[in-house]
């Protein structure tokens, strides 16, 4: 499906003067009837259908038109520097011909393979692959704005696992790192990734190259790479690592990990005595997280290498007394990620991304206690949900496991799927969730994967009986059965004429 390695760094786009009309008239007009018709409103309809619909298409080869593309959205429609790029980087990777990639366009075509060969240069990484320095392609995506660069990765990463092909390659990705709005990379690294190893993807498929940030604005942006190892095995499934019955308070370490980030050293020598303090006294006056009895912090910086690790004893009702604060002014940042490791190495993940801007000299004890108050609230309601749904995802891996499942197949939750009960089903739906505790992010994700490849999912979106790399593992082999079968039987009509 057309090279896979060629760089890509978009330039900033403007908003074209093409109208919403036109582009639809081109989409028409080109001669491309699209395998799949979607309509960008349905469901969460924002960029999380746009993203899951062009991997997919890239993936199986399959053309997608989508029109009214974000268009739950309040304020501005249509694509966005961020959204622009994973068309961008996944057209030229599955040379996909491509109507309607411009800032602001509501209406889009993606046809992979059908677009013109590229004649941009390569551009190379040199990275250790078993044992041995080696030089593989990088794809480079460099957000214009400061967009979420986990968003792109989001995009990508199935992709470049699942394609047809073995080469490794280096996903370079610039743009903002920790948002309000969306997972970092810390969530990416500490939760994400460790979960989907834990539910069998090889352990050496993903990995962390290197991370390079500074402070922008109210956003840490930097540039982050990953090399990627695409899994060969068709036949492989997803699973569930433990029996049914949580396992994430069973965990022997007790330990609640917090991984807080500050938008600058300043900040993390004036302020982390006060947020670890207010941390310590949201954990200890929870009546929800009693199953822990140490807290490990990782504190860090954004542009420094250096990380602070200390271990505190968990206490219901203990209440510690909280250091003066003693903020400078400007922009401020503090990012805190709590994460909880079930004993069969599954994990559940909750943060918050506060940003400020103290225009005046002084203490600012508020945001410096509810930076923590809202990760602790977070994971609070995720462990209720986990010992009720009997599920160790939280809602964020709920969302990002669908198009593994889909492609991959299998079961991620211990609980059988003949086992949820209709009480169960209705219990868990609110203004913001859907059956089963499904986020509208989720059912998207479920909505377009089940349509796009053609598998069912369960009715809590946790298992897929076979998944589409199977199932066209299956059908490849079923042809060349067929052919040989067809081979033989022509040869043995041959002998019978001969014998005649």
């Amino acid at each position: 499906m057309g090279k896979t390695h060629r760089k890509h760094s978009p330039k900033p786009h403007h908003r074209s003067s093409t109208t919403h009309e036109e582009d639809r008239a081109h989409i028409r007009k080109c001669g491309i009837k699209p395998d799949f018709q979607i309509d960008g409103r349905k469901l969460e309809g924002g960029g999380q259908l746009l993203r899951v619909a062009l991997c997919l298409a890239a993936l199986t080869g399959k053309s997608v038109a989508i029109d009214n593309i974000r268009g739950n959205r309040t304020g501005s429609r249509g694509l966005k520097n961020q959204h622009l790029a994973c068309v961008e980087a996944l057209a030229e990777a599955c040379n996909a011909y491509v109507v309607g990639a411009r800032l602001g366009s509501q209406d889009l075509l993606f046809a992979p393979g059908q677009g013109e060969a590229s004649d941009a240069d390569l551009e190379w990484a040199t990275c250790e692959l078993r044992g041995q320095e080696t030089k593989v392609r990088r794809i480079v995506v460099d957000l214009p704005t400061p967009g979420a660069s986990t968003l792109i990765l989001q995009a990508l990463l199935p992709f470049f696992l699942f394609r047809d092909s073995t080469e490794p390659v280096v996903m370079s990705v610039r743009g903002a790192t920790h948002t309000t709005s969306s997972p970092s990379i810390d969530y990416i690294d500490h939760v994400l990734l460790p979960n989907l190893r834990a539910f069998g993807l090889p352990s050496d498929s993903v990995k962390r190259l290197s991370l390079q940030e500074q402070q922008h604005t109210f956003t840490s942006f930097g540039n982050v790479d990953y090399l990627v190892q695409p899994v060969t095995d068709r036949s492989q499934r997803l699973h569930a690592p433990s029996e049914a019955g949580s396992s994430i308070e069973k965990d022997s370490t007790r330990a609640i990990h917090a991984h807080v980030l500050f938008g600058s050293d300043n900040d993390r020598s004036n302020l982390s005595d006060a947020v670890s303090s207010h941390l310590l006294n949201c954990l200890n006056g929870s009546k929800h997280i009693t199953s822990y009895n140490s807290l490990h912090t990782h504190v860090s910086a954004v542009g420094s290498p250096s990380v602070e690790e200390r271990t505190y004893d968990l206490s219901p009702n203990r209440v510690e007394s909280v250091p003066t604060a003693e903020e400078t002014k400007g922009s401020h940042t503090i990012y805190t990620l709590l994460v909880v490791t079930g004993s069969d190495g599954t994990r559940l993940g909750e943060d918050s991304c506060l940003s400020w801007n103290n225009k005046g000299q002084g203490v600012s004890s508020s945001q410096c206690e509810r930076a923590p108050w809202l990760a602790v609230t977070d994971l609070e309601r995720t462990l209720d949900d986990s010992r009720m749904l009997d599920m160790n995802m939280d809602t964020h891996m709920r969302d990002q496991v669908v198009v593994f499942l889909g492609l991959l197949g299998g079961r991620v939750n211990a609980r059988d799927a003949s086992d949820l009960g209709k009480v169960e089903e209705e219990q868990f739906k609110t203004e913001t969730r859907g059956p089963h505790g499904l986020s509208l992010h989720a059912e998207t994700a479920i909505w377009i994967t089940k349509m796009m490849l053609g598998v069912e999912f369960d009715a809590d979106g946790a298992g897929v009986e076979q998944g589409w790399l199977s199932k066209q593992a299956g059908q490849s082999m079923v042809g060349k059965i067929g052919e040989e079968s067809a081979k033989k039987l022509a040869a043995a009509m041959d002998q019978v004429k001969v014998g005649c």
